[in-house]
């Protein structure tokens, strides 16, 4: 990493800065490499399941303290996740999510980065909570719980385009 790109982390807001860090994992050589560093070794296939490498750990623990920041607190979020606020507080503290947290974490801010294109914070959350006709009358955030990403995707881009239902 260059000098001037530390210097536009260091000056970027904390919410820039965070999703700043996805852009310095790239692929280069069959090693994924993380701020100059390879992490070729850290990934390993056991028993058909892939672990994280410490790099996926790390950006899935700042899209939680982002989330924890965006819902306004560790109690609505475990109640978005649907951990235990026990949990979201050992999150904060290093500790890392298990698969299933880890993708509810990852499916959520991308909805939340998918959103912020065209509606304000307060407008995304409202988004996200309020019954939505083009998922027939069901909650985005219910349909993240059963993991159709997909489809709150699909709503999304039906509101960005200004279509009713």
């Amino acid at each position: 990493m260059s000098e001037s790109d530390k210097t536009t982390a260091k000056k970027a807001p904390r919410r820039a800065r965070l999703y700043y860090l996805k852009d310095l994992t790239t692929k280069k050589g069959g090693a994924e490499r993380v701020s100059g560093r390879s992490t070729e070794s850290q990934g390993t296939i056991r028993s058909g399941t892939i672990r994280l490498r410490k790099s996926q750990k790390k950006l899935v623990l700042l899209k939680a303290a982002f989330l924890t920041e965006r819902l306004g607190g560790v109690s609505h979020l475990a109640e978005v996740v649907q951990a235990d606020k026990s949990r979201i507080s050992r999150w904060a503290k290093g500790s890392v999510p298990d698969k299933k947290n880890s993708q509810a974490i990852t499916d959520l801010e991308f909805v939340y980065q998918r959103l912020s294109r065209f509606l304000n914070d307060n407008s995304a959350d409202k988004w996200l909570e309020s019954v939505n006709a083009h998922l027939r009358g069901r909650r985005p955030l219910d349909v993240l719980h059963e993991g159709r990403i997909v489809d709150v995707l699909a709503a999304a881009n039906q509101e960005e385009a200004g279509s009713y239902a």
